[in-house]
């Protein structure tokens, strides 16, 4: 069952608002300390969000047999296929469930856009990534649960460009002339993951980026199948047939996933997803996915 913990001075209560816990469940466990709107004290925020992260695994099971889906994003859907069908989802939906269960209990969030460097090609790279900039009284921060492997399970502050810890590793925030660069060490570097300005994005931006990512032929999301996960202390990672687990200190275990049922098996035991049936309909997709 999806919870989320209220602290304060006085204690911790869980709290239910409406639908939210169980909205709140495929994010995993969420911690808000001094929540004002909750429990009626202070208001210092922070949050660890174990995200069940990537690309609903319909869509590139979908594509494996000749079709398209696209899926919404009206608070509904987002719902229904996250949190009733358990099929997963990516930035746009990740980070919708999660900004309509932080405004519902009256956090001031803001959706933005990001443009995603890492493992791109230098140049005119086009906006493809939704983020959440939520403004406290002890400053902003921003907020991320649906970038896959390097998803933030801890908040950044905005005027920090500091390094900042989270549970899973460090990250940094780096002020350019007109926008912000997110960092990470990889590979024992710093590099940056994307870039954002702080224009609010409205849901019809999202709508046309969302149709864009999941219905353009040459999309990766369209033609390899990615999944991610961050349960405490690693970094879990699907791509195509190739399953990885990243620990803290740069350790890494990769195997290949040999069969279509292996690769079913991941998904359903390391990833808690709730695969689409027919099953052999299924199967026969994850067969056609790139192998390594």
């Amino acid at each position: 069952m999806g919870w989320f913990v209220a602290t304060n001075k006085l204690g911790s209560v869980l709290v239910d608002s409406g639908n939210l816990d169980t909205c709140l469940a495929p994010l995993g466990h969420l911690v808000i300390q001094g929540c004002s709107k909750a429990i009626g004290d202070g208001c210092t925020f922070e949050y660890q969000v174990l995200a069940l992260v990537g690309r609903a695994v319909l869509r590139a099971c979908s594509v494996g047999i000749g079709e398209i889906a696209r899926d919404h994003l009206d608070a509904a859907s987002l719902e229904r296929k996250l949190v009733t069908e358990k099929r997963g989802g990516y930035c746009f939906e990740q980070n919708g469930l999660f900004a309509a269960a932080l405004t519902s209990l009256g956090f001031d969030v803001t959706g933005l856009a990001a443009r995603v460097y890492i493992k791109q090609t230098p140049g005119r790279i086009r906006r493809s990534h939704m983020l959440l900039l939520l403004k406290l009284p002890e400053g902003p921060y921003i907020a991320d649960v649906g970038f896959g492997g390097w998803a933030l399970s801890g908040p950044l502050r905005l005027d920090d460009e500091r390094e900042q810890e989270t549970p899973h590793g460090p990250y940094r925030l780096i002020r350019g002339s007109d926008d912000f660069a997110e960092q990470t060490i990889v590979d024992g570097e710093w590099t940056t993951l994307y870039r954002f300005t702080l224009e609010e994005q409205l849901p019809q931006d999202y709508e046309v980026c969302n149709w864009y990512c999941a219905t353009y032929p040459d999309s990766g999301f369209t033609t390899s199948l990615m999944v991610a996960r961050l349960p405490p202390g690693k970094r879990l990672g699907l791509l195509n047939n190739r399953f990885s687990i990243h620990y803290p200190g740069g350790k890494t275990e990769r195997r290949v996933l040999g069969s279509a049922e292996e690769i079913a098996a991941v998904l359903e035991n390391e990833f808690a997803i709730a695969l689409p049936g027919p099953r052999e309909e299924l199967l026969a997709a994850l067969a056609l996915l790139p192998s390594s």
